[in-house]
């Protein structure tokens, strides 16, 4: 699943999407791998001006769920790969938090070709 979406509550914070994105991953039943490097998500905060947000990645044991956040630019991303199964209503609740608008998203199943198979645009979730 791939979305963008609009929220006027975006922040920089990295523990709190973090967190977000941690319970995301256990509300949707995956598992977090434990990686080399010993950190699982990993956060960044960009400060390139133009640019200007945070990027939360996990790897989680069926693939991996990234979140991007530009709040100067009010837009927010989410990628969630799995080869498991994938609770949408979950995915779009959890989002809630965000009060999100204009809200598109896509949902394609990638297991022998990619194939879209959701195509999905709302004003508020």
């Amino acid at each position: 699943m791939i979305m963008k979406a609009k929220s006027d509550h975006l922040s920089n914070n990295l523990e709190s999407h973090e967190n977000w994105i941690k319970e995301l991953v256990s509300g949707l039943e995956m598992k977090l791998l434990e990686t080399k490097q010993g950190v699982n998500p990993i956060s960044a905060l960009c400060d390139k001006e133009g640019n200007e947000g945070v990027t939360i990645a996990c790897v989680i044991e069926t693939s991996h769920i990234v979140l991007h956040t530009w709040p100067l630019k009010k837009e927010l991303q989410l990628d969630v790969y799995t080869c498991g199964t994938m609770d949408v209503d979950f995915i779009t609740s959890h989002l809630q938090c965000f009060s999100p608008y204009d809200v598109e998203f896509k949902v394609f199943d990638r297991e022998y070709e990619l194939k879209e198979i959701g195509d999905i645009q709302c004003q508020n979730l």
